[in-house]
């Protein structure tokens, strides 16, 4: 049961964060903390009491970088997730193991053809007397 379950949330997060990812690709606009960029302006974040400045050009590769990091990712999350949701059942659904075909009559065992004899006479009582 947590096998199942951590294999449907693997799937529904690799599938969000493709999702995320072709959204955020930037494409004419550029955002810098939600607020739309324009040629000229700089973005400053400040994580961890350190501040960083970037110029439109460099916050439009870090968003594009991001995103790519994002595609590729979810995928890879989605497909070995769900590897891990339906391998079990994959494995229910192999062949079945070999089996030997079911055994032929051998000669000896075979009745005369019509209108032969057999070289052998049949056999007597047991135990013999």
């Amino acid at each position: 049961m947590k096998i199942s379950l951590y294999g449907v949330l693997g799937l529904v997060a690799g599938i969000g964060m493709l999702l995320l990812g072709l959204m955020t690709m930037p494409g004419d606009t550029v955002k810098c903390g939600g607020r739309v960029m324009s040629r000229g302006d700089t973005c400053t974040t400040i994580r961890h009491g350190r501040a960083t400045n970037r110029s439109f050009d460099e916050q439009k590769s870090k968003d594009g970088r991001q995103s790519v990091i994002l595609m590729i990712l979810g995928p890879l999350l989605a497909v070995g997730s769900g590897v891990v949701f339906l391998g079990p059942s994959l494995k229910r659904r192999r062949a079945p193991a070999y089996q030997p075909p079911p055994p032929t009559a051998h000669p000896a065992n075979l009745p005369p053809p019509p209108g032969h004899t057999s070289p052998h006479p049949p056999p007597g009582p047991y135990p013999p007397a």
